[in-house]
C-alpha cells in the first residue's frame, strides 16, 4: 500500500503498472481489495492503476466528523490521487458507492476525466429533496427503507459491529446472484421491530467466489473500526443535495458507460430501470449500459473476467 495525505486525510492504495491513469472507486462495505482482479488485468493491458480505500474504510483515514464524507470530500480526494498519480486526466470506474464520486468527479470537474464507468451505480439526477429525506415513509405498514435505517445515528453501527464477520457475510449472500433481484422491498428493508440483519441474514459460509483470505481483507478493518465511519457517507445524503445545487442539471460530457449484473439490485429499485433508459438521451457522453450475466450486486467480484474485460474494452476505444 501506498499513502498520501490528501485534504487532510491519509488515504491507502495500491498503485500499478504504466500507461494512462485508471482510477478504481471501491463500494460499502468494501475497500480497495474488491478490484483484485481487475488491478491485475488493466495493468497487464498497458494502464497505471489506482485503487484506493475511500475515506472510511480500509487502512485509510477516518474523520471523526460526519460532515467530512460528503460527496465534495470523495470527488476532492479522487482529484488527489489523480495529481499524485502525475497524471493530468484519468478513466474512473466507480462500484456502487464508489460510483457516486466517479460520476460526481465527471461532472464537477470533466477536465480531468478522459471516461467513466459506474458498476451498480447509474448517474442519479439531483431530485426535488435528498436520498435520506426521501426514503423517509416509503412503506406505510412501518417497515424502513436501508437507506433511512442508516440515518439513525448508532444504530446499525452497533448492530453490524456486534459480528462484523457476520455482518458481512449476510450482506455478500443477501446481495449476490444466489438470490433473486426483483424483491427489493424484501431484501433491502428493515422489518418493525427488527434490524437490517433479520434481512440480511448470516449464511454461515462464504460465496463460492470470495476466498477466506479475500474475506479477511474486507472483515479485519471492521473488527478493528467498526462501521460507524464506513456509515457516514450514507449520513451525508441531504447535504449532498444541498452542496451539489451549483451542478443541478449538468450533463456528461466524458465518454460514460454503465454496468449492471444480472440479479444486481440496484437494476430493479424504483425508478432505476425509466432512468437506465433515458440515459443516453440525457448525457451526451453515455454510450452503452452492459448488464452481466451471472451476477448480482458484487459484479466486479462475482464475473471478474467479464468486467475486467469490458472496462479494457473501454480504454481501448479512448486511446
Amino acid at each position: 500500500m501506498r499513502y498520501i495525505n490528501a485534504n487532510g486525510v491519509n488515504l491507502a492504495f495500491t498503485q500499478s503498472g504504466t500507461g494512462p491513469l485508471v482510477v478504481l472507486l471501491h463500494g460499502f462495505p468494501e475497500n480497495h481489495h474488491s478490484w483484485r482482479h481487475q488491478v491485475e488485468a488493466i495493468s497487464a493491458a498497458g494502464f497505471q492503476v489506482i485503487a484506493p480505500d475511500l475515506r472510511g474504510f480500509g487502512e485509510s483515514g477516518r474523520p471523526e466528523r460526519v460532515e467530512d464524507y460528503s460527496v465534495v470530500h470523495y470527488v476532492g480526494d479522487v482529484v488527489a490521487l489523480i495529481a499524485a498519480a502525475g497524471a493530468d486526466r484519468a478513466v474512473v470506474v466507480g462500484h456502487d458507492w464508489g460510483s457516486v464520486p466517479a460520476w460526481g468527479l465527471a461532472m464537477m470537474r470533466p477536465d480531468l476525466v478522459r471516461g467513466v464507468i459506474g458498476i451498480s451505480g447509474p448517474p442519479i439526477p439531483r431530485g426535488p429533496v435528498g436520498m435520506a429525506t426521501g426514503s423517509k415513509g416509503v412503506f406505510p405498514d412501518g417497515r424502513r427503507f436501508y437507506l433511512d435505517y442508516f440515518q439513525d445515528q448508532g444504530v446499525a453501527d452497533a448492530e453490524f459491529d456486534s459480528d462484523p464477520r457476520a455482518t458481512l457475510r449476510g450482506m455478500l449472500h443477501t446481495l449476490s446472484y444466489e438470490n433473486p433481484a426483483d424483491d427489493v422491498d424484501q431484501r433491502m428493508v428493515v422489518r418493525p421491530g427488527a434490524g437490517m440483519l433479520g434481512t440480511w441474514r448470516d449464511p454461515g459460509r462464504l460465496p463460492g467466489w470470495l476466498s477466506e483470505r479475500d474475506f479477511d481483507a474486507f472483515a479485519r478493518p471492521y473488527e478493528v473500526h467498526g462501521f460507524t465511519p464506513s456509515l457516514a457517507f450514507y449520513r451525508n445524503l441531504d447535504r449532498n443535495w444541498e452542496l451539489t445545487a451549483p451542478f443541478e442539471g449538468v450533463r456528461l460530457t466524458a465518454p460514460a458507460m454503465l454496468v449492471l449484473g444480472e440479479r444486481d439490485v440496484v437494476r430493479f429499485m424504483p425508478g432505476v430501470p425509466e432512468l437506465v433508459e433515458r440515459l443516453p438521451d440525457e448525457h451526451p457522453g453515455f454510450r452503452r449500459t452492459l448488464v452481466v450475466p451471472g451476477a448480482g450486486h458484487w459484479v466486479q467480484q462475482e464475473q471478474p473476467e467479464i468486467v475486467s474485460k469490458t472496462i479494457i474494452e473501454f480504454l481501448e476505444e479512448l486511446s
